[in-house]
């Protein structure tokens, strides 16, 4: 991937509300997920962080299975300059204990006045951060051609 791929990839992302992220739930059944509190890990990287409450089925089923898909597209497109990222990869958890988890916090505080506001009060006791390095990117931007491109990483 060249560096300006990476950073195409990266800046739309940045720019992207809310993302879905696809996962196997812990029967294996396929499951889509809307995320908002999700940021890249540093200025033109494309993995990323992002945090889901620590017991819910979603942070549970990542554990098991850590394979995923995370969609982003921005809201009100029309179809001839439709632009979207799949971000394909491994999602595993990083505990307060562990290196990152500092970066994480930042990262996703710096994105997110909700989740900068928990960091504050301390209430991030019940929450999981998981880190997406990703293994395949796709990208469409059907102004330049229709379909998906596949970005070699």
């Amino acid at each position: 991937m060249s560096t300006e791929q990476k950073q195409t990839v990266h800046d739309y992302i940045a720019r992207t509300r809310v993302a879905f992220l696809a996962i196997d739930r812990e029967d294996h059944t396929p499951t889509i997920r809307p995320i908002g509190s999700f940021a890249p890990v540093a200025p033109g990287a494309i993995d990323l962080f992002f945090s889901a409450p620590r017991d819910s089925e979603k942070a549970r089923a990542l554990r098991l299975h850590p394979r995923i898909n995370f969609y982003f597209q921005h809201d009100g497109q029309e179809i001839s300059a439709y632009k979207a990222v799949s971000l394909i990869g491994n999602a595993s958890e990083v505990h307060a204990s562990t290196e990152g988890y500092e970066q994480a916090v930042a990262a996703l505080s710096a994105r997110s006045p909700h989740f900068k506001a928990r960091v504050e009060k301390g209430e991030l006791a019940g929450t999981a951060i998981f880190r997406v390095t990703a293994t395949e990117v796709r990208y469409s931007d059907f102004a330049q051609t229709r379909g998906i491109q596949k970005i070699q990483l």
